[in-house]
């Protein structure tokens, strides 16, 4: 009856009929290849880098505008002393005669003109290919590839050039002595150890100076590295009350060392200044040249070992064409296993759009109805495009009532026309209309002109009036009266809190602000109180083409901003978006033991760029430490995605701190099995800052000095599920018996036996909490609950050959013991709740009622208490469309298309203006390149085309999907199922499922 069903529900949606005989090739991801044609300026620097890597190595790659390449580079495992995840250095390319520089100006000013240029990432290839100048009648050009060869640890730079030309290659190292970390904001990118008092810092927190050394010979060139002498690790383990159990943690710190070789063929050590050399040079000018730098990153007994290591993988390496090819074989088999790629998403001519949402326009309030305005106001106007700056002045200078409008001037969409008066435009009035809402007045006077008057309410223009503002907007209006200056809605059509709609506002009382989406604009102290009788006139433009807006007082503008770049749109965002971050993730995912730094993975560059801290490249905010929360977000995609490669990084991580953390369990709460702590440092311990600087009347298990996740329990349960789904997508029999189950058995055993069971044999787990949000009088939160019964759910549904007894038992004991799910009402409505007992006090901003639907699936389409979900997603306290925030998952998973493409439409455009890679998303919460945001991002709209649950084996096609955007698509399923599929004007016009016998799996959009 199933596969009758599904036969004819396919027939309905015209799927074509076959399996293998209906395969279409792959679309080309070439399309999406980003092309720069000019270069960066100096001052703006890495931020205008691409990332390039190979999992484990990987370099920001630019082009500086006096024409030096420059690569910025990075390993995964370059740990320094301190636990800092450091860079390795930075590398300088110069060709003289110089291809990139047309001409320079005269007179000693610098300044340069650039020749023609072009720079493009060849995604298909993993390559990026520079064009400099033009081989024609100047005969200057020059071609430059640079790529990190896919199987050994060695970035590649080739180049021809049309006219023989001398190559520099320096190393640029800022390590050059040693680094005291006394200034706390710059310890903090250790975090194992910020805010340390003195005596520890000048004793601990401290990194060497890299070592420099030219190397003579065959394979000439030059060598450098860091090397860790001393470790944080022992005084932490001590720190932490871990002596008695020291030797189940092991030190991946003492004895480091790291760095990299740099040479090539026809290259030799440039000598000069006295210090030894720090560059390489050709020998004479070559028309085709080729650098080579081969990294490296182990612990050795001595520095001396770690060199041998080196040589062997140098004398290794293979002819540059052979690592080019094999490169690219890579790449195009990673393009190929999997794609999603999007049409109907917003026009790419209009890349920074003004989000659309349902509520009204308020004028005086915001969306709560708060952050009232008081006072008075006139010659209010709002247009649905931008205005320029010389229209902007002419507003000022010709109020709207009264006076003479210039012709250039656009009509606005909404303009306010004074009751009893004339009408502002040509014969008739505005035809939108305002709603008065609370103590307001419609054409007082104030003194002399009529004017809007606030008291306390504000007026409302209903969203059915409003346009969709595809083109921009601008604000304008005249305040009067602001005696108080506190925060102030102008304009507002935006769910506070979030990013989908636009304010024009006073905040915090004497400034402007202009927010669009996650644009934000702020011009700080510029409104003066006390201004009865004189008005001052403010606008707002924004410009949907650029996503550069402005902030005007009395005519001038006092504050503009946005995207410093203006290279081209893609042809659909949400492609562009999805292909570049599964790029940075495979870039920079293969990391051996270390998973992908959330905040910012291995492409971090100097922190000037995105909030103005003065340090160098090796600093990140929020440190070495891996907190769960964001670290496990990049790796939910590759699921679907295919990547399973890149997942092993993080498992071996945690299963490298199984011993020690089953230990400490033991030794700090008598318990059995194994929890990770919220935030981890690379060998296993809490950070010792969180930990607690301050122990006194402390017992050692006590982490009260971190109430943000002391008592968080959910990190096992997850990374249980996500192994044990590792499992049932690969088909890996021995990885589910040898890694997957002991990873289970162990979590399932801590809370086995860390907690209470009540009357009815249900545990009590207590002391927790919430995630970060909920901390006090916490039992059986959501999370916890949602993951035992989930992890129970799929170990009881493997085959009865897979386990023990005595470990099936123990997903019997522990299933029959886990909670109901939990729920309550509020105002009238029942809903997922956040824990069965709780104070209901907020200390974040996250849903942790609706963790139950996802990472786990006890919610869902077709499950019980779907109900239940809506209505606490519906009720969520803090919308968000940013960072680790879960909003899109939890919509998709949900079926709410809507909500899931407003979502996932607000986290393409969350690139920071100032870095020009479109996929530097942040820095949110964390850092950026937020890995955390292009994790969800990615998530959501695999969700939206297809989502799988390992113990029913459904499969379910376009659950959340808007049925105007057209997709094409290939995504894994568990039991090693690929399914493709073409979607095209609401009709599903293509499915190839394969294996065939899992095609009676797939469940159809409800409807169809």
């Amino acid at each position: 009856m199933r596969d009758r069903t599904v036969r004819l529900l396919a027939a309905t949606l015209g799927i074509l009929a076959g399996g293998a005989a209906s395969r279409g090739g792959p679309p080309d991801v070439g399309a999406y290849n980003l092309v720069w044609s000019s270069p960066t300026p100096l001052a703006r620097g890495a931020a205008g880098s691409m990332p390039i890597g190979n999992g484990m190595v990987g370099a920001n790659v630019w082009v500086e505008e006096d024409g030096d390449l420059v690569l910025l580079l990075s390993r995964a495992d370059a740990w320094s002393e301190t636990d800092r995840l450091l860079k390795l250095g930075r590398i300088r390319v110069h060709l003289e005669p110089n291809p990139f520089i047309a001409a320079r100006a005269s007179g000693g000013s610098g300044a340069v003109e650039t020749a023609p240029f072009r720079q493009e990432l060849n995604l298909r290839e993993g390559r990026i290919d520079i064009t400099a100048g033009a081989r024609g009648a100047a005969d200057r050009g020059a071609t430059i590839r640079v790529f990190v060869d896919a199987r050994s640890p060695t970035v590649r730079i080739e180049g021809e050039c049309a006219q023989p030309t001398t190559i520099v290659a320096r190393l640029e190292s800022w390590r050059r002595a040693r680094k005291d970390l006394e200034n706390d904001d710059e310890l903090r990118s250790s975090w194992t150890m910020h805010s340390a008092p003195a005596e520890v810092r000048r004793e601990l927190a401290w990194e060497s100076p890299d070592v420099i050394i030219p190397v003579a010979g065959s394979r000439a060139g030059i060598t450098w590295y860091h090397r860790n002498e001393h470790s944080v690790v022992p005084f932490t383990l001590t720190r932490q009350g871990l002596d008695s159990i020291k030797g189940s943690f092991k030190d991946p710190l003492l004895g480091r060392t790291f760095g990299g070789r740099m040479g090539g063929d026809g290259f030799i050590p440039l000598a000069g200044g006295g210090a030894a050399p720090d560059a390489i040079a050709t020998d004479r000018p070559v028309r085709s040249f080729g650098v080579r730098i081969v990294t490296h990153g182990e612990q050795t007994p001595r520095a001396a070992d770690w060199l041998v290591r080196l040589d062997a993988l140098d004398a290794a390496e293979p002819p540059a064409t052979i690592a080019r090819e094999r490169t690219a074989s890579w790449w195009r088999a990673f393009w190929d296993r999997s794609w999603i790629f999007v049409s109907g998403d917003p026009s790419p001519a209009r890349p920074h759009a003004v989000p659309i949402n349902n509520h009204p326009v308020r004028i005086g309030a915001d969306s709560k109805n708060d952050n009232v305005f008081r006072g008075a106001m006139r010659d209010l106007e709002i247009w649905s495009v931008p205005l320029d700056h010389e229209q902007v002045a002419a507003l000022a200078s010709a109020p709207l009532y009264g006076g003479t409008r210039a012709p250039e001037i656009p009509v606005p969409w909404y303009y306010w026309t004074p009751r009893g008066g004339r009408p502002a435009r040509g014969t008739d009035p505005c035809p939108v209309t305002l709603k008065p809402d609370g103590a307001v007045e419609d054409a007082a006077a104030a003194p002399d002109l009529a004017s809007l008057v606030f008291r306390g309410g504000h007026f409302v223009i209903a969203p059915s009036d409003a346009p969709e503002f595809d083109r921009g907007l601008s604000v304008s209006a005249s305040l009067l009266y602001l005696k108080d200056l506190a925060p102030a809605r102008i304009v507002d059509k935006m769910t506070p809190g979030g990013a989908d709609g636009f304010i024009f506002d006073t905040h915090p009382g004497d400034a402007l602000r202009l927010i669009v989406g996650d644009f934000t604009l702020h011009a700080e102290h510029v409104l003066t109180p006390d201004m009865s009788g004189a008005a001052q006139h403010v606008a707002a433009t924004y410009d949907a083409n650029t996503g550069r807006g402005a902030l005007y007082l009395n005519g001038k503008r006092i504050k503009e901003g946005g995207p410093a770049w203006s290279d081209p749109a893609p042809a659909s965002r949400v492609t562009q978006a999805y292909a570049l971050q599964r790029y940075v993730s495979a870039c920079g995912g293969r990391g051996g033991d270390y998973p992908i730094k959330f905040n910012g993975s291995i492409f971090t560059v100097e922190p000037a760029h995105a909030e103005g801290q003065r340090f160098d490249p090796d600093w990140r905010k929020w440190g070495g430490c891996f907190w769960w929360q964001n670290t496990r977000l990049p790796y939910y995609p590759m699921l679907a995605a295919g990547d399973l490669d890149l997942m092993d990084p993080l498992f071996r991580f945690f299963e490298n701190a199984l011993e020690g953390s089953r230990a400490r369990a033991r030794l700090y709460y008598g318990a059995e099995g194994v929890y990770f702590p919220e935030t981890i440092t690379t060998f296993g311990t809490y950070g010792n800052g969180d930990y607690g600087w301050n122990r006194e009347n402390l017992a050692s298990g006590d982490i009260s000095p971190c109430p943000w996740w002391q008592w968080a329990w959910n990190q096992s349960l997850e990374l249980s599920q996500l192994m044990l789904d590792y499992a049932a997508y690969s088909g890996d029999a021995e990885f589910l018996r040898g890694r997957a189950l002991p990873m289970a058995n162990a979590t399932l055993r801590y809370f086995d036996s860390r907690f209470a069971r009540d009357d009815n044999g249900k545990f009590l787990v207590t002391p927790t909490q919430a995630v970060e949000t909920y901390w006090h009088e916490v039992v059986n939160d959501a999370p916890v609950v949602g993951g035992l019964r989930t992890v129970c759910d799929q170990l009881l549904a493997l085959p009865d050959s897979v386990g023990a007894e005595d470990e099936r038992r123990l997903w019997r004991r522990v299933r029959e013991a886990a909670p109901a799910l939990p729920v309550w009402e509020q105002r009238g409505v029942r809903m997922a709740a956040p824990a069965e007992r709780f104070k209901n006090q907020r200390s974040n901003v996250e849903t942790p009622e609706l963790y139950p639907l996802w990472p786990f699936r006890e919610y869902g389409l077709g499950k019980p208490g779907l109900d239940l979900a809506i209505n606490a997603f519906r009720a969520r306290a803090n919308p968000s469309t940013v960072g680790w925030t879960q909003d899109g998952i939890f919509a998709a998973r949900l079926g709410l298309a809507e909500d899931a493409r407003a979502n996932l439409l607000a986290r393409t455009r969350n690139s920071h203006p100032n870095f020009r890679f479109p996929a530097t998303w942040g820095p949110n919460f964390d850092w950026l390149p937020d890995q955390c945001h292009g994790g969800n991002l990615m998530s959501g709209l695999q969700q939206m085309l297809l989502q799988c649950d390992p113990v029913t084996g459904e499969i379910r096609l376009l659950p959340a999907w808007p049925r105007e955007w057209n997709v094409s698509f290939k995504l894994h399923a568990p039991g090693r199922t690929t399914v493709e599929c073409e979607y095209r004007d609401g009709k599903v016009q293509r499915l190839t499922v394969s294996p065939e016998t899992r095609r009676g799996d797939i469940r159809f959009p409800s409807g169809d």
